[in-house]
């Protein structure tokens, strides 16, 4: 992904200002974990016990860690776009999957995070035209 914003910097998602790149980077990284948790459940047919709690506490992580209306402050950057796909992946498990946690726990705990992803929605970046 770093190498298409650097190929293509006219649209550059990240920064120029290399701290603010840093922190981006670092953010997307913390956030790694949590895609990492919605793959183990997209492996899954049911989510019970350690399947759940690991996801619970990756969200809280990740719910945590949204302070603006972005992971990158007020503007799209490279933490959102990291996400975004696992976030998306774990609302397509919820279509599939019927379950209390995805369809009751999630959009009633993690309310920053619902409201992140409706954003990330209606952005041109994330839309297919």
């Amino acid at each position: 992904m770093e190498y298409l914003d650097d190929v293509f910097s006219e649209n550059s998602i990240l920064p120029d200002e290399p701290y603010l790149r840093a922190k981006q980077r670092y953010e997307a990284i913390k956030l790694d974990s949590v895609c990492d948790a919605i793959r183990k459940v997209s492996y899954s047919k049911k989510l019970t016990g350690n399947i759940t709690k690991l996801l619970a506490m990756e969200l809280a992580k990740a719910e945590q860690m949204l302070e603006s209306p972005f992971y990158s402050g007020e503007t799209l950057g490279l933490p959102d776009i990291v996400l975004y796909p696992c976030i998306q992946r774990l609302r397509m498990i919820g279509q599939t999957i019927n379950d209390g946690f995805l369809d009751n726990y999630f959009p009633n705990h993690f309310s920053k995070l619902v409201k992140w992803f409706v954003r990330m929605q209606t952005l041109p970046e994330v839309t297919i035209n």
